[in-house]
């Protein structure tokens, strides 16, 4: 298993992979979740969540990434 620090460049890699394709609103508002929770910032993961779920509430990542935002140590703090 990789170590933590590890875990998270690969992440971010593939947030920056995933950037060149993120065409659309949603897309960009998940990748600045999933960086904004990344980065430890609990408070803007909350923001950008509530606003993304009030025009896509149905999307289960986006819960999924403010629950462990509010839930979960940080990825660095494992």
């Amino acid at each position: 298993m990789p170590a933590p620090a590890d875990r998270e460049t690969l992440l971010r890699e593939l947030l920056t992979a995933a950037s060149t394709s993120a065409t659309t609103t949603r897309d960009r508002q998940l990748l600045a979740l999933a960086t904004a929770y990344l980065d430890g910032d609990q408070d803007l993961v909350g923001v950008l969540a509530r606003e993304h779920l009030v025009d896509h509430p149905d999307d289960v990542l986006a819960s999924v990434i403010a629950c462990l935002a509010r839930r979960a140590p940080h990825p660095r703090e494992h």
